[in-house]
């Protein structure tokens, strides 16, 4: 990933004219402890943000809220099985359990987030 000073003056050269960042290509967006930096920045310049991960990488609780709170648009996950035998023939070393343990932590900070918005709001 680009230094965090360097992509914030990319982001401001192309604010006007971009719609859409995608921040991953060849390598996983959580090994950059500072990614929700990075999505919330674009997010404030207007400009939706798209990542993709295999979530294989440990999340804590603290990187869970900092990325749902970051304003990230949408997150795609590479689910290479749906049991580890198969799971780790196409990911060697890989943790199906870690995976959609990562995947529960995310969707219970979304959903944590949403109803404090929504009660919050009143409604």
């Amino acid at each position: 990933m680009t230094d965090y000073d360097l992509f914030t003056s990319m982001v401001d050269q192309i604010k006007h004219s971009c719609l859409w960042l995608t921040l991953y290509s060849w390598g996983e967006p959580f090994l950059n402890q500072r990614i929700h930096e990075y999505i919330a920045y674009a997010h404030k310049q207007k400009i939706a943000t798209i990542i993709s991960s295999n979530l294989n990488k440990p999340l804590t609780l603290e990187m869970a809220e900092q990325v749902i709170k970051s304003g990230l648009d949408v997150m795609i996950v590479s689910l290479d099985g749906v049991t580890q035998d198969v799971y780790e023939v196409y990911r060697v070393t890989g943790h199906l359990d870690r995976v959609l343990d990562n995947l529960k932590l995310l969707d219970e900070k979304k959903r944590s987030g949403a109803q404090k918005r929504h009660t919050s709001s009143g409604k």
